[in-house]
């Protein structure tokens, strides 16, 4: 137990044993400053850790700042606290600012320990939080790792600000039972949580990762996502609830998963990607999702070349899934789409004109036929990335019996002959595209040919 006041600590102090305690005697009365004397990188202040796993250890009430005015110290690679090999660890309380080094240095490490709690915390460092394999790269697993009530930043005064994450997890961990949750804030850095992993660990697959309540901001490139999981192994039932990222980052990547889900989430990206997935991700569960563009002159929001990239096996949307502004949601290759309550398509009216698609709208409504029109379905719209793509054109003003409509592939043809024209008052047709040519689904009132 540290009383209140400074302390200077040069060298690593090793907690060895189970069942030990490291506690300031009240929340913020204890200061420790790490200032390594012999200029080694990868020096832990605090490390708990043997041979093998120790249970039951905790570090809490302790405020952490390193000597990062002084270069001999800034070059090292440091970490505040280590915990290697442990099971029941709690570090809790712990207020650790400007910790840098290397652009390396860590706030807490967690190495292969199982039931571990990081909670309460304020952390500023060059990776806050890292999770990796133990000491002795034997134990490539974390069980159990619950990261609650925390306020990380990656420290922007470094280069690797614009690589380092606010929570890492190292390449071939597996992590089971992994949960983020009580307030959480992420600053700065390129990602929010990062967790790559390229296989070849003794773990496997990931199971049940669980990340609330997340508000991302600030991040230092445009390049990062707030949440990425990429694990080639897979990462089975990921769930992402109630979090948040602003328009200085992507908001979610998350691919080589199943039965993953994101509920009640808004990613304000603007340009960026709200959402990128692919064909290795079967079963996704979109609920409450959001998007907003910040500029409505361009396309943003769910739209294949801003926000969503998918080829899912399974998707299930219920209502109000998606929110976007000034946005459209095309090339989007889905299978066994369950749809809860109403499903609208887009609606673009003709006015006084003839109507051209512009890649998004589904109803093309003729509603003014003081003379013949046209509708064309551009070529954009029949090419191969577009095909199964549906477009219903209507006569809606009751006049195409005086004044046809008639409708023209920007290629192709329909069912073979170059055109087809509505001349019966509220005549309709309805189309499909496979790749550059169109296909009749259903009519009345018409002509072809």
């Amino acid at each position: 137990l540290f009383p209140a006041g400074s302390y200077l600590i040069t060298d690593t102090i090793r907690i060895s044993g189970s069942y030990l305690a490291i506690e300031g005697i009240s929340n913020g009365s204890v200061s420790i400053n790490f200032k390594p004397v012999d200029g080694i990188n990868n020096k832990a202040c605090f490390k708990f850790g043997a041979a093998a796993e120790a249970i039951s250890n905790s570090i809490r009430n302790l405020r952490f700042y390193s000597s990062s005015n002084i270069s001999a110290v800034m070059n090292v690679e440091k970490h505040a606290v280590i915990a290697d090999k442990q099971s029941n660890f709690l570090a809790e309380n712990l207020f650790i600012n400007g910790w840098r080094g290397t652009s390396s240095s860590v706030g807490v490490y967690i190495q292969g320990s199982n039931t571990t709690t990081v909670k309460n915390s304020y952390i500023n460092a060059d990776r806050p939080i890292v999770i990796g394999s133990g000491s002795d790269s034997v134990y490539q697993t974390c069980q159990s790792v619950n990261l609650n009530n925390l306020f990380l930043i990656v420290n922007n005064l470094n280069s690797n600000n614009l690589t380092a994450s606010c929570v890492t997890v190292e390449d071939k961990m597996t992590l089971y039972d992994f949960v983020v949750d009580g307030y959480q804030r992420w600053m700065f850095g390129k990602h929010g949580l990062y967790f790559q992993s390229n296989g070849g660990g003794t773990g496997g697959a990931t199971y049940n990762m669980a990340i609330n309540n997340v508000y991302r901001t600030n991040a230092a490139t445009d390049t990062g996502y707030m949440i990425y999981l990429d694990n080639s192994t897979q990462i089975i039932n990921p769930k992402i609830s109630d979090c948040f990222c602003d328009d200085t980052a992507n908001g979610i990547l998350i691919v080589s998963a199943q039965q993953a889900s994101i509920k009640n989430t808004t990613c304000y990206v603007g340009y960026k990607k709200a959402l990128y997935t692919d064909n290795t991700v079967t079963d996704l569960l979109l609920e409450g999702f959001g998007t907003q563009a910040t500029n409505s002159a361009s396309m943003g929001g769910l739209t294949k070349r801003w926000a969503m990239y998918a080829n899912s096996e399974t998707i299930a949307i219920p209502s109000n899934a998606f929110y976007t502004s000034n946005a459209t949601l095309y090339d989007y290759t889905l299978k066994d789409i369950f749809i809860d309550q109403r499903f609208r398509l887009a609606r673009t009216v003709s006015g006084a004109g003839n109507i051209s698609t512009a890649r998004g709208p589904s109803i093309l409504a003729v509603t003014d036929t003081a003379a013949g029109r046209f509708v064309t379905i551009n070529s954009g719209d029949m090419n191969t990335t577009a095909s199964g793509s549906i477009f219903i054109i209507k006569d809606e003003t009751g006049g195409a019996a005086a004044n046809p409509i008639t409708i023209v592939p920007g290629t192709g043809t329909i069912d073979g002959n170059a055109n087809i024209t509505i001349n019966s008052n509220y005549g309709y047709v309805s189309v499909y595209t496979v790749e550059n040519n169109l296909f009749i689904w259903s009519h009345s009132g018409t002509s072809i040919g």
